[in-house]
């Protein structure tokens, strides 16, 4: 098991403890069950506009998101989730209430921890796979530039 991680986000520092294996593998495999139809749609070609095709796989896979893979995503990462809230105590659990009361109205915040959870429990994987994109959109090289002539 990976040592738990803190970063600050928005007005609080929170502390993320990897999940379990089973429970990893059950959480990315109902993600990428919403995004895989989304990524599917994406036409991303070597040297396009990248960024456009990014913002379109986001709202895709946002406007795939229920209510309850909402609740699964909060289910599976409050548990896990220690936040310093309360100044001069120490952090506490972040149960869903707290998060539901933290967040109202901070919905980058929000982002910003759910992105946070991710970065703990899939760093490595989603490292590996955002390499095997930018590598699969990088501008094909038709060789050296030739000189100009003088």
């Amino acid at each position: 098991m990976h040592d738990p991680q803190s970063k600050t986000i928005g007005r609080y520092e929170y502390t993320v403890t990897p999940l379990g294996g089973r429970a990893a593998s059950k959480l990315l495999a109902r993600v990428f069950g919403r995004i895989s139809p989304v990524l599917s749609t994406i036409d991303i070609k070597r040297g396009m506009a990248v960024e456009m095709e990014v913002l379109k796989a986001v709202a895709g896979v946002l406007g795939n998101l229920t209510d309850a893979d909402i609740d699964y995503l909060f289910d599976a990462f409050c548990p896990c989730t220690r936040a310093s809230i309360h100044p001069g105590q120490p952090p506490s659990v972040f149960t869903k209430a707290i998060a539901d009361a933290t967040f109202a109205g901070e919905q980058l915040e929000m982002v910003g921890w759910l992105r946070f959870c991710f970065e703990v429990n899939f760093g490595d994987f989603l490292a590996v796979l955002g390499e095997k994109l930018a590598s699969a959109t990088a501008p094909v090289s038709s060789g050296p530039a030739e000189k100009p002539a003088l």
